[in-house]
């Protein structure tokens, strides 16, 4: 939002970037103690945990089940009265330990498949604006209304896009914001993005210096599921008057990253506080980015395949488009400033790409929604 500074102390969290170890077929006399008990007391491998093994019971014969399951695809062959074997037939043909092993696959897979990554965007908590900063009793309620509901929600991470207190250093402002956030999930990964009232509106190498001590890097990149996530501090390109320099290693590291971005094959996905733009790509200076360096971004967004840009600053929410970039603002978690209520964003990415839907906090769903309805 237009205004002031701040910080908050949680870094990015720095995802899993490996895979699952998976083995190879498992040693069925030595697999036992992994099993779990299923409804019927047949004890039988999790296709949650372990969706490409079947631990045995003890008792039972140890077929190849790769064999057997094979013979699932083999063509039918004629029976009795010429009558064809269904593939029904070939599975209830099969000895149990094998049907069990090939369920178990199946039901891994479709629940992998029916997993999508869903995310969060919420903007401007912005502690002690309601009052002035007399007081954040507004701002603590709302936020804690919000994680509660992430929580419940469990999306796989949450981005905040920006003023995350009213005051810039106010260390009562930021000591609220931190213990709130301690309730977040740890499962659900916080990335935090600068805002102007995080750094001032006029930043200096001294409040920049500042936010990275209380919330770590103010741009960076993260990688989730299907996603290749860039935070910028667009403070810096907004007002870059004290802090060229601090400007210049920014566009420089953007400029070696998008590359990297772009290689991965995953959908790549901007969050900055300030958009480029808010309604048009040629519009003139104001709560949006300088026209010389808004230019500059956009080449660079659409050189490297960037489809969405989610920023915050208005508190209120706006859509906008240059092509096929899509420019995402989203009210505010605090104080809105519009008709929208405060609230966040809830997105998640498809086989097309990223769909997404602002809900104020008297709408929020009971569970994760399909977005593509």
């Amino acid at each position: 939002m237009p205004g002031t500074a701040c910080i908050s102390n949680r870094t990015p969290h720095q995802p899993f970037h490996g895979q699952p170890n998976r083995a190879t077929e498992p040693d069925y006399s030595t697999r036992r103690n992994r099993t779990a008990t299923g409804r019927s007391g047949t004890r039988l491998s999790s296709p949650a945990a372990q969706p490409d093994r079947c631990t045995l019971p003890i008792r039972i014969a140890q077929p190849d089940h790769h064999t057997e399951l094979a013979r699932l695809t083999q063509p039918d062959q004629p029976r009795q009265l010429n009558r064809a074997v269904t593939v029904r037939e070939r599975y209830l043909d099969l000895q149990p330990a094998a049907r069990l092993c090939i369920l178990a696959t199946l039901l891994a897979a479709t629940a992998l498949a029916a997993d999508p990554t869903y995310f969060v965007q919420a903007s401007d908590p912005q502690f002690g604006m309601f009052a002035d900063n007399a007081n954040f009793q507004q701002e603590t309620a709302n936020w804690t209304f919000a994680i509660a509901n992430i929580n419940r929600l469990h999306p796989a991470f949450l981005v905040v896009t920006g003023d995350l207190t009213n005051k810039a250093g106010d260390a009562d402002q930021i000591a609220e914001y931190k213990r709130i956030n301690r309730s977040l999930d740890p499962a659900i990964h916080l990335y935090s993005v600068p805002g102007n009232h995080d750094q001032t509106n006029t930043p200096t190498p001294e409040t920049v210096a500042a936010y990275r001590k209380n919330h770590g890097p103010d741009y960076y990149s993260f990688r989730e599921p299907g996603i290749y996530g860039i935070v910028l501090n667009s403070t810096l390109f907004k007002a870059p008057e004290n802090v060229a320099a601090e400007e210049a290693r920014e566009l420089q590291w953007l400029e070696a990253e998008l590359p990297k971005a772009q290689a991965s094959g995953a959908t790549i996905a901007v969050f900055m506080h300030h958009a480029p733009f808010v309604s048009k790509v040629d519009e003139p200076s104001g709560e949006n980015l300088p026209p010389e360096i808004r230019k500059t971004l956009l080449a660079l967004f659409h050189k490297y395949g960037v489809h969405y840009v989610f920023a915050g600053h208005l508190h209120k929410n706006a859509t906008a488009s240059d092509g096929d970039l899509q420019i995402i603002i989203t009210c505010a978690a605090g104080r809105p400033l519009g008709d929208d209520p405060s609230g966040f964003r809830l997105a998640e990415l498809t086989p097309s790409g990223i769909v997404n839907k602002y809900y104020g906090y008297g709408a929020i769903p009971n569970q994760l929604p399909d977005l593509t309805r």
